[in-house]
């Protein structure tokens, strides 16, 4: 499986913590947020990933030369293409197909996925959906974009002002459903899979672990005093040989 990782952003709500570096460099337990992120992607078996650049990409891309566990490619954006727009950059680089599935993914997005989490095999989800998303209940609290599920099709979801759920920042999308967007062009995803909805080519799944957004300066600082750990302590060994292996790897920039 491929994997999309959404990085190019510049991270306005994180206010002075970003001015000198990118979101996903800022750090958690002294490890940037992309490394969880990518720890997270080598525990589901994707094969290689792709990584959009916009501000400050150089630093993520030097951090990430050495990374052994499977390939990136990064995808240098002159000026910020959005979601939609990035994914489309992934066929015009060739590293998507048309009919090739991609896993997006979000580092200020922390994950602790149960195992009915994982995402599916891509030949199982077939060219009748354009998208896979996962959600949660949402929190009257958040602004978010509401999702609700079809009353006649229990996995098929669609875009709704009084939706019960919301998007994680996870999911899977077909490549061929931003193939029709034109080179270089600035487009976001929320507008397609509000077209994908409606024409019942929209999937969800409900997300069963726990989530950590620390995509705000307040939600970062909070978290980083809370007793919560980025790595629950069954994985603890795992992440350490995640990182011992990365720090074995030569680094060939």
């Amino acid at each position: 499986m491929k994997a999309f990782v959404l990085a190019a952003g510049f991270g306005k709500r994180m206010g002075a913590l970003t001015q000198r570096r990118p979101k996903p460099m800022l750090p958690l337990n002294g490890r940037p947020l992309i490394y969880y992120t990518l720890f997270q992607l080598y525990r589901w078996g994707v094969t290689e990933a792709m990584i959009n650049l916009h501000y400050l990409g150089e630093q993520i891309e030097s951090a990430l030369q050495a990374f052994p566990h499977f390939p990136l490619h990064f995808s240098h954006e002159e000026r910020l293409l959005g979601t939609a727009g990035g994914l489309r950059r992934g066929i015009e680089l060739g590293f998507l197909k048309i009919d090739d599935w991609c896993l997006l993914a979000n580092p200020d997005s922390l994950l602790q996925p149960e195992a009915q989490d994982a995402p599916p095999a891509p030949e199982s989800l077939g060219s009748d959906l354009d998208a896979l998303l996962y959600l949660k209940p949402l929190d009257p609290r958040l602004e978010a974009t509401g999702f609700s599920f079809s009353a006649d099709a229990k996995d098929l979801i669609h875009i709704s002002p009084s939706g019960d759920y919301y998007y994680i920042g996870y999911g899977l999308a077909r490549a061929g459903s931003v193939a029709h967007l034109p080179p270089g062009e600035t487009e976001e995803l929320r507008p397609i899979w509000e077209a994908s909805g409606k024409r019942g080519r929209l999937a969800g799944r409900k997300y069963a672990g726990t989530i950590y957004d620390v995509g705000t300066a307040d939600a970062y600082a909070e978290f980083q005093t809370s007793a919560s750990d980025p790595i629950p302590a069954e994985l603890a060994g795992e992440w350490r040989n995640f990182l011992a292996d990365w720090a074995r790897a030569p680094d060939d920039s």
